[in-house]
């Protein structure tokens, strides 16, 4: 029963709680209403808007597939009216669909599209909702540690959106995933105990109920009936009147059938029953035939036991549920066995071996889905991580163009300084050259003022003149 309940919570909350802003506007329209709209909308947003909310109506109906067509042509406008909203809540009802019909490679590859348009707008209600969308997927795929991720993203970005709804379905989200485990039990508690008084606040009743069974059955697990039987007790209250009143019960008869207090636990096991067969629910019929079975089993009243499992055993062949035809089993060979009657206990053991090949084939299978969505994942994941290398070479290559760049130019500049340095000193040589030509013709034009020609010629060659003799000389 917990499995069943904490998926449907997961879709509940992930998946069936997203349109906001402007999208809801015409929800209160039909399917067809929106459609005779578009013969006559412009190609504007608005009519974007009004092709999401017909993917939107569609994709919850009974035929899911209807809804892809309107998103992609709200897709196509968008993309024509520069819209990236449009886009990326198209991607978001394509993926939606994928998801229905348990195409999570195909709903994951659509969400990621649509969160990297949300995030190059950031939109952070749009990214919230991605973020928790993908990290169901993970989820639903037992890959906890990756589910964590996203469903702490969405956490994150609810809270800084402002989104109540969003981050407490987040917060029971993380619950979830933390129940998986016994170990984990006390941080699951830590995040329904603060997703509890926010969805009673927020007045969300269904979001109220699925916290409410969750706490309710960590206390069953873990043996502390006093806790479980104050939280299904609410839980009681919260369904009353409605579909889901005969869970309620069952899980009071647990808590019963715990603490021993049989009498009690028939007693609300029974009018579960009544209450499932009133409603029509087969579903909980099934469930609450082995609880009223396992009563009778623990009292030793094992000819009723029988008479519950063997009920119980052909509801799971009409419902073709192979977990709980195998635990119908279990208990049809358990009564036999206490009634001496070990040729049927022997077939119906027979059969219970029978059906764990058959669990174990089908648990097989579905790890080779995994094993096969885990290699899609990874292949993207690969290639965008080539994207981004390529992205980090071209990067790399502009830069040393860049550094190759600055090198010239500060090369070219220290030549320019190099020149202008010599052309200075050039220019000072050349005027000092001038000033020792002038200060030479000076000494030159002084020298033969005072002394012969000859003298003074011999004297700027050699520095010296040779001491000449003469036989007359006349003095002035």
């Amino acid at each position: 029963m917990k499995k069943y309940n904490l998926f449907y919570m997961a879709r509940l909350a992930a998946l069936f709680l997203l349109l906001t802003g402007a999208l809801i506007s015409g929800w209160g329209q039909s399917v067809d209403s929106l459609k005779a709209t578009l013969s006559t909308a412009k190609d504007d947003t608005l009519k974007v808007e009004t092709l999401l909310q017909i993917s939107a109506l569609l994709y919850g109906s009974t035929d899911p597939n209807a809804a892809i067509p309107y998103a992609e042509q709200a897709k196509e406008l968008s993309s024509k009216l520069n819209y990236p909203r449009g886009v990326a809540y198209a991607y978001k009802y394509i993926g939606l669909v994928h998801y229905q019909q348990s195409r999570n490679v195909e709903a994951m590859d659509n969400w990621n599209k649509s969160l990297e348009v949300f995030e190059s707008i950031n939109d952070k209600a749009g990214i919230a909702n991605m973020l928790g969308n993908i990290g169901v997927i993970y989820k639903d795929q037992g890959n906890d540690a990756k589910a964590l991720e996203y469903f702490f993203g969405c956490l994150k970005g609810s809270e800084e959106a402002g989104d109540q709804l969003r981050y407490t379905i987040a917060l029971n989200n993380i619950g979830s995933v933390y129940q998986h485990k016994k170990a984990t039990y006390d941080k699951a508690l830590e995040y329904y105990l603060k997703a509890l008084p926010a969805s009673i606040k927020l007045k969300d009743s269904p979001l109220t109920g699925v916290i409410t069974a969750n706490l309710g059955e960590i206390y069953l697990d873990r043996g502390n009936s006093d806790s479980a039987l104050y939280y299904f007790e609410k839980l009681k209250q919260i369904y009353h009147g409605t579909a889901d009143i005969p869970y309620a019960l069952y899980n009071i008869g647990k808590a019963f059938t715990q603490r021993k207090e049989y009498a009690l636990a028939l007693q609300y096991q029974q009018q579960a029953y009544d209450s499932a067969v009133a409603l029509n629910s087969e579903q909980y019929q099934l469930y609450i035939l082995k609880g009223i079975a396992d009563v009778y089993a623990n009292t030793n009243q094992h000819r009723k036991a029988l008479d519950y499992y063997l009920k119980g055993e052909a509801l799971s062949k009409k419902l073709n549920s192979t977990y709980d035809l195998k635990n119908n089993y279990e208990g049809v060979a358990a009564s036999y066995a206490k009634l001496s009657d070990y040729g049927k206990a022997y077939k119906y053991q027979q059969l219970l071996i029978g059906i764990k090949d058959t669990i174990y084939t089908k648990e097989a299978d579905l790890k080779l889905a995994n094993y096969e969505f885990n290699f899609e994942i990874e292949k993207k994941e690969g290639q965008i991580g080539l994207l981004e290398k390529d992205k980090d070479l071209q990067a790399a290559n502009i830069k040393r163009q860049k550094i190759a760049k600055n090198a010239f130019i500060g090369g070219f500049t220290l030549i320019l300084v190099i020149a202008f340095i010599i052309y200075r000193n050039y220019r000072a040589k050349v005027r000092t050259s001038k000033i020792l030509d002038k200060q030479k013709n000076e000494i030159e034009n002084l020298l033969l003022n005072i002394l012969p020609a000859e003298v003074a010629h011999e004297l700027q060659l050699t520095g010296q003149s040779t001491p000449r003799h003469y036989e007359n000389v006349s003095v002035m």
